[in-house]
């Protein structure tokens, strides 16, 4: 008798739990084996640090500043570039009055909590705490570092995708579970193929399979044999039967290739990435308060998602990365930001939006 779908998905779940447990405990051994020295070199850690002010930034987080007060990482002893990056979780640690200024011989203790950086630049950095008591610990340490910790949102991700699937009762989620698992088969339209003399002979069926899909479709290839060329026909030709699409990738390289392909097609595109997308200077967003910013040209000012914007006289100070004041919309790409009740976003359009 097979297996039914909700065991093969609590298996996965369980050899899931096993790895994330490995990979915590691996990430603790090494800490703990590895010199503060070693890790201020490897740019994975900043010591001694001190601390500046604190405040509640524009998402209303708690955020101290901090800096490093001894510039250990200077160019010629560096081995190995800074690691830190907005959205990188981090944990404190501190030595007592018994080490040297590389955490020599002190005994080190790392507080129990986990915050995340928000902005950094050279040897200042802001990051996010959890609570005021968190604040409150870090205040009375002897010498204070940082260091980056094991990032646990992409297993926290997986864990909960995973719970709502097996959960999942009834549904469309429950639907899909079955597909994926089951003999449950997938439902697809009949109309006839459409023809597309510029794909080979295999981009044609995967761009009508999708197009045909009522479900899910699975296309499937070797590197080199045309995957996104065919995605981004698939997606063309289901715009001309439907509003929009929401397409994700597992790289910003990779949605910025596919956005670029569509907006040469004619496709109006907005693309959104998370805070610590390189490129997003997080002080920028400090600044903003609207949800939406475009310029379309010199004075001129549009009214979006009912929050009017317009110049950037209306917030002083503010700074649009690649675009003047009074800038026409050109061929570059206008970028701008939002503020979030549940984080920050970057986004970026283009003219023909």
């Amino acid at each position: 008798m097979p297996e039914s779908p909700i065991t093969i998905l609590q298996r996965q779940r369980a050899l899931l739990q096993a790895e994330y447990a490995y990979e915590k405990a691996e990430f603790q051994r090494l800490t703990e084996a590895t010199g503060i020295e070693q890790k201020v070199r490897r740019g994975v850690a900043w010591y001694p640090l001190t601390l500046g002010r604190s405040y509640h930034n524009s998402l209303n987080q708690l955020v101290v500043e901090v800096t490093r007060s001894e510039s250990a990482d200077t160019d010629s002893e560096r081995e190995e570039p800074s690691l830190f990056e907005p959205g990188k979780p981090v944990c404190f640690f501190s030595e007592d009055a018994s080490g040297d200024r590389y955490g020599t011989g002190g005994l080190l203790h790392y507080y129990q909590f986990v915050a995340q950086v928000s902005y950094i630049e050279e040897d200042c950095m802001v990051i996010a705490l959890p609570s005021p008591d968190a604040l409150e610990q870090i205040r009375d340490a002897y010498r204070l570092g940082v260091q980056l910790y094991l990032d646990e949102q992409t297993y926290r991700l997986m864990f909960e995708a995973l719970d709502e699937v097996i959960t999942a009762k009834t549904g469309r989620l429950a639907d899909l579970r079955e597909m994926f698992h089951s003999t449950l088969p997938c439902g697809k339209f009949s109309f006839a193929p459409v023809r597309f003399p510029w794909l080979n002979t295999s981009q044609q069926a995967a761009v009508n399979e999708v197009l045909w899909a009522k479900d899910v479709a699975v296309v499937h290839g070797p590197p080199g044999t045309g995957k996104t060329t065919t995605l981004v026909e698939a997606i063309y030709e289901t715009l001309r039967r439907e509003n929009q699409v929401l397409v994700c990738a597992q790289s910003n390289m990779a949605v910025d290739w596919i956005a670029e392909k569509l907006v040469d097609r004619g496709v109006s595109v907005l693309r959104m990435w998370s805070a610590e997308a390189p490129g997003l200077d997080m002080k920028d967003i400090a600044t903003l308060q609207f949800a939406f910013i475009c310029l379309k040209g010199k004075g001129e000012g549009r009214e979006v998602g009912g929050i009017l914007y317009g110049s950037r006289n209306l917030y002083p100070g503010a700074v649009f990365k690649g675009v003047a004041e009074g800038d026409v919309a050109g061929d570059h790409y206008l970028q701008f930001v939002c503020k979030s009740r549940f984080a920050q976003c970057g986004f970026r359009t283009y003219p023909e939006y």
